[in-house]
């Protein structure tokens, strides 16, 4: 059996992405309405925590 080869960005991404999808990812099936749009907006709002802090020390994005 052979093995399947990821290239580096690939597996970048997916390192990336993972941790990213289980903050979104609400199992919709399982709650009201209304209950899905707290658990949607309090994800948005601790991902845009995250991505600002982030900005805030990252070298690439410093604006000096």
């Amino acid at each position: 059996m052979s093995s399947v080869q990821i290239s580096p960005a690939r597996q970048q991404f997916l390192i990336t992405y993972n941790p990213i999808h289980n903050l979104f990812h609400l199992g919709r099936n399982r709650t009201s309405t209304a209950e899905h749009r707290k658990l949607r907006n309090a994800a948005i709002n601790t991902w845009q925590e995250i991505t600002l802090s982030t900005a805030a020390w990252h070298p690439m994005l410093d604006p000096s």
